[in-house]
C-alpha cells in the first residue's frame, strides 16, 4: 500500500516517514512511505491509496478528499504523534483505520493493464488502451 505523508515542507513529514517505514518493516507490514510538501500532493494523488496530513494542514482536508478518488483514504495525524515523530504509534493509527491491505492501486492497475493485453489492445501508442492494434495501424500515415 503506497502512502504519503504529507506536510507543508515535507521536512517533518520526512522523518515520520523514515520512521514509520523503519517499524512497517520490522512487522512485516506491506506499507510503502513518501513523504513530500503540500505543494507537490496534487501531482500524485491518484497514485497513492492513503494520504496522511500533517495536523497543521487540517483544513486542506475537505478540498482534498473531493479532489480524490473514492478509493484514496485522506487522514490527518494524530498532533500527538506528529509532535513526537513517533513512528510505532504513526502505523498505530494507520491500522486503526482497518485498511484493506491486499489489493492497492498497484494491483489494480496490473490487473487493468493485463485485461488490456488479454483483448489485444497495445500501449505503445499515447492513447493508451484505447484503441486495438488493427486500428492504429489503419490510422498510420503511408508514406
Amino acid at each position: 500500500m503506497n502512502v504519503i505523508i504529507c506536510c507543508s515542507s515535507g521536512m517533518s513529514s520526512s522523518v515520520l516517514a523514515k520512521r514509520t517505514q523503519v517499524v512497517a518493516n520490522e512487522q512485516s507490514i506491506p506499507l510503502h512511505f513518501q513523504a513530500m510538501d503540500f505543494a507537490m500532493l496534487d501531482r500524485y494523488l491518484d497514485q497513492v491509496d492513503l494520504v496522511l496530513l500533517g495536523p497543521h494542514l487540517k483544513y486542506k482536508l475537505e478540498p482534498l478528499q473531493k479532489q480524490a478518488t473514492p478509493s484514496t483514504k485522506i487522514v490527518v495525524i494524530d498532533k500527538a504523534i506528529y509532535r513526537t515523530f513517533s513512528g510505532q504509534e504513526l502505523l498505530n493509527q494507520i491500522l486503526s483505520l482497518k485498511l484493506d491491505f491486499t489489493e492497492t492501486k498497484e494491483m489494480k492497475q496490473q490487473d487493468s493493464q493485463q485485461e488490456s493485453e488479454e483483448k489485444g489492445w497495445t500501449n505503445q501508442s499515447p492513447f493508451k488502451s484505447y484503441f486495438t492494434p488493427e486500428m492504429l495501424e489503419a490510422l498510420r500515415w503511408k508514406r
